[in-house]
């Protein structure tokens, strides 16, 4: 099975195919190193405001994910995982909902409930990645250590619309959809996007999020 490369071009892991990117068509080979990280960085931008937690769906999902807008796109980041040890009569008490599929990118983490002698279990919790406004290079590094991470510059993006249900979808140059839905109820994730959809870097796309 080929490996996950990072692909230079649209800033996403992906599988080559016939030495080149499924998603936008340039040359990608494990022969050719990762983009620097002073490369990244430039092609993301500084990290301006987080629209909320979503599910990415798709091809390209990778469970729940936070949202980011930044200077030059949109920055999708997987969640992360904290683990947790439940000793003794707490370990069998009450039942444990954990469907493996929608937690994590399942081509690279395979996860599971560890049970051992003693009654003890390790559960693990899936929690948002914070960005802090002082680490403007954090997310070039949770990019190339994440390959459920990607990104969306915006000039790529030719419009984003909003279905009945409440899903989003991400039109970009090469046909190339990317559809998600946030992970709360209400209209705080709609609202932020109306605002970003007055932005005067993000007025040109076609918006339907009505």
């Amino acid at each position: 099975m080929s490996v996950l490369l990072l692909c230079r071009k649209c800033l996403a892991w992906k599988r080559a195919e016939s030495g080149r990117c499924p998603r936008c068509g340039a040359s990608l080979s494990a022969d050719r190193p990762d983009p620097p990280r002073d490369e990244l960085e430039a092609a993301i931008g500084p990290i301006e405001t987080c629209l909320g937690e979503v599910r990415v769906r798709g091809d390209q999902s990778t469970g729940p994910a936070s949202l980011y807008v930044t200077e030059q796109g949109l920055l999708f980041i997987p969640h992360r995982l904290e683990y947790r040890t439940i000793e003794g009569s707490d370990a069998t008490a009450g039942s444990v909902v954990w469907t493996i599929a929608e937690l994590f990118f399942m081509p690279l983490l395979v996860l599971r409930l560890v049970f051992r002698p003693d009654d003890s279990r390790v559960i693990a919790t899936a929690v948002p990645r914070k960005a802090p406004f002082e680490q403007p290079g954090l997310p070039a590094d949770w990019l190339m250590e994440d390959p459920g991470a990607f990104f969306i510059e915006r000039t790529n993006i030719l419009a984003i619309r909003r279905n009945w249900r409440g899903r989003y979808r991400i039109l970009c140059v090469g046909h190339v959809v990317v559809g998600f839905a946030p992970l709360a109820s209400g209209s705080s994730f709609r609202q932020k996007l109306e605002s970003l959809a007055e932005d005067e870097q993000w007025r040109g796309l076609a918006w339907d999020i009505s």
